[in-house]
């Protein structure tokens, strides 16, 4: 069941309850050269909107720069607070076998205290379909205009694509 703008008692959309609007996914890509560039739109069952445009850009051959923004809309299943907008820049840098990841992101809730994430990242190819990889990042989300919370995150690893 999905609580939304009901109650425990009587949710909006109860147990296997038919979701009110028929779904749909669209976007479109772009690439010509160092450029490219990404614009979607969805719409879930339940009536969530979401739009997302993203960019990104060979700077160099071994210097590639991103952003992204999206918008979320939960106005039918949400009473207050229902927009949510982020937007994440990032980089990475090849050097022989070796990739180095930065990104920096936020993400504003309608009405609540914006998140802050600040991330780095190295990637080392064993072939062209394996690689180790170590992550760490920072989240620092304010809990009321008042007090903060912070949590950081480690991440070690081996990727293969099969």
């Amino acid at each position: 069941p999905i609580v939304g703008r009901g109650t425990l008692a009587a949710p909006q959309y109860g147990a296997g309850a038919q979701a009110s609007a028929n779904p749909y996914s669209v976007s479109a890509t772009y690439k010509n050269g160092p450029v490219a560039l990404m614009l979607a739109a969805e719409r879930n069952a339940i009536e969530t909107d979401l739009w997302s445009i993203a960019g990104s850009f060979m700077a160099t051959p071994v210097l590639k720069l991103m952003g992204s923004y999206t918008a979320q809309d939960q106005e039918h299943t949400r009473f207050v607070n229902a927009e949510t907008d982020s937007w994440v820049l990032g980089a990475n840098y090849t050097m022989g076998p070796g990739k180095f990841l930065v990104g920096y992101g936020q993400k504003t809730p309608d009405g609540i205290a914006k998140t802050k994430q600040f991330s780095l990242g190295y990637e080392y190819s064993l072939s062209k379909r394996t690689y180790l990889y170590f992550d760490a990042s920072k989240k620092k989300s304010g809990i009321s205009p008042t007090a903060t919370s912070s949590i950081n995150h480690f991440a070690v690893g081996v990727n293969h694509a099969f």
